[in-house]
């Protein structure tokens, strides 16, 4: 099938790439672009433009063009596994791809500065649902594009976590941040713990600006397969149906 590509350029005013395929079904791509000032973890500066370095170019006369990229393994739209927080737990490499790739609940969890077990109840998250995605206030903030770490954004508290894990069938966890666990640390390392000892898939930075989370998708999402690392970016995409 043909597909036609449209999207938004620069990092001040992005948007989701937009795929329309020959059979109609939309295609919304869920993934940040790795670029400079683009946000990393508690920093206001960014990601430097060190990231990505020219080691042969045509204007420098050579015969090509050939970057080597440096940058955090859990930057941008990114998948973590059990060994980023649980020692001795297996690499992004193991994680089950079946997982990441189906049916999908997106939850419109805007207007709430947590994801706390009394939150939860009320939006009413599908219990046997999958593959889980929430759409919160960072959304509506557009946090994703903005260069300074931000520590309010939205995510689980442990008491979240412990909800989650205990009520619902969810295997695969995403958000819209850099993080699904919320700020600071007793959130982000206690929720982290919870999930990924329970083998939980939480796939971070999914820019959801776009997506209407009345309509129904399918969801897909393939890390980079680095064997023994504790995360990956990846590539995300919803087609709705």
């Amino acid at each position: 099938q043909a597909i036609c590509v449209g999207f938004s350029r620069g990092f001040s005013a992005p948007g989701p790439m937009i795929l329309a395929t020959a059979s109609r079904h939309q295609i919304i791509d869920l993934t940040v672009d790795i670029q400079t000032g683009h946000p990393v973890w508690e920093s206001k500066e960014g990601l430097p433009p060190q990231h990505r370095t020219l080691r042969a170019s045509f204007d420098q006369g050579d015969d090509l063009n050939a970057s080597e990229l440096e940058f955090p393994a859990h930057l941008g739209t990114h998948v973590d596994a059990p060994r980023h927080f649980v020692d001795g737990e297996y690499g992004i490499e193991e994680l089950d791809m079946s997982l990441m790739q189906g049916d999908v609940a997106i939850i419109d969890a805007t207007g709430h500065p947590m994801l706390t077990p009394t939150v939860l109840e009320a939006l009413r998250i599908p219990r046997t649902a999958t593959r889980i995605i929430f759409r919160t206030d960072n959304s509506n903030r557009k946090i994703l594009h903005q260069t300074p770490f931000a520590e309010d954004y939205v995510g689980f508290s442990v008491e979240g976590a412990e909800w989650m894990v205990q009520n619902t069938n969810a295997q695969v966890i995403g958000i819209d941040y850099l993080s699904v666990c919320a700020f600071p640390w007793k959130h982000l390392h206690g929720c982290h713990v919870i999930f990924l000892k329970a083998h939980k898939i939480l796939i971070e930075g999914l820019n959801l600006e776009q997506v209407d989370p009345s309509l129904d998708y399918t969801f897909h999402c393939m890390p980079l397969k680095i064997k023994g690392s504790d995360g990956a970016p990846a590539r995300a995409i919803l087609i709705q149906k």
